[in-house]
């Protein structure tokens, strides 16, 4: 979770990870406090060695995403 500047942020995240040069898969969904959509997306990408890099690079993507967007 992430505390935002009145409320707190639900961010559930997941992957699609595929080792080699083949497109992996991110996506999230972002809640309010009550549960509440918010918003959602789904991305690919390339050059993770390891599921653990790969779960650890999108979670950082997405943190930096919610401080972006100021949550």
């Amino acid at each position: 979770m992430i505390h935002g500047r009145n409320s707190v942020i639900k961010c559930n995240y997941d992957v699609s990870h595929h080792e080699g040069d083949k497109e992996s898969g991110m996506g999230r969904i972002l809640r309010n406090s009550k549960g509440e959509f918010i918003t959602c997306g789904v991305e690919k990408f390339e050059g993770r060695h390891t599921i653990q890099e790969t779960e650890c690079s999108t979670l950082v993507h997405y943190y930096s995403q919610c401080n972006q967007f100021g949550l």
